[in-house]
Formats: C-alpha cells, structure tokens, sequence
C-alpha cells in the first residue's frame, strides 16, 4: 500500500509589486478536503482559481495565486 503525504500551501499577492503571502486555506476547505488536494492535482488549480475570483470580487482584480505543492510517497523525500 503506497501512502501519500502532501505539504501544500498557497500564497497571494495583491498586485505584482507586493511579497507573496500565505494563505490560510482551512478557512476555506476542512482537513480531508486538503489530503484531497496532493491526490488530485486538478483540485489546486480549482482552489486557486476560486481563491483568485474571491479576491476578485473583493476589489483586487490583479491578486495572484500561487501553490507550492510536494508529495512524498511512502515517507521518502
């Protein structure tokens, strides 16, 4: 049995001028939600155009979404 264990996290920005920041996703979706994401790689682009739309609709129609994801495999690196 292979168990996956994935680090993701997703950082905006403002404008291009601005410095990346984190964004805290588990206000958004719950914990087995996140699992889902390291096994689906079509769910971060889903999550980050969601994140990217709120921001939108929030006044900041330049905001940038990036995701740092890595999937380790049976505890190896």
């Amino acid at each position: 049995m292979h168990k996956k264990s994935p680090s993701i996290q997703y950082y905006f920005q403002l404008s291009k001028e601005d410095e990346p920041q984190p964004a805290d996703i588990g206000i958004i979706i719950n914990t087995m939600q996140q699992y889902m994401l390291g096994e689906d790689p079509s769910m971060l682009l889903q999550l980050a155009d969601y994140l990217g739309n709120d921001l939108k609709k929030a006044g900041y129609p330049d905001a940038i979404i990036t995701v740092s994801a890595k999937v380790s495999l049976n505890s190896r690196n």
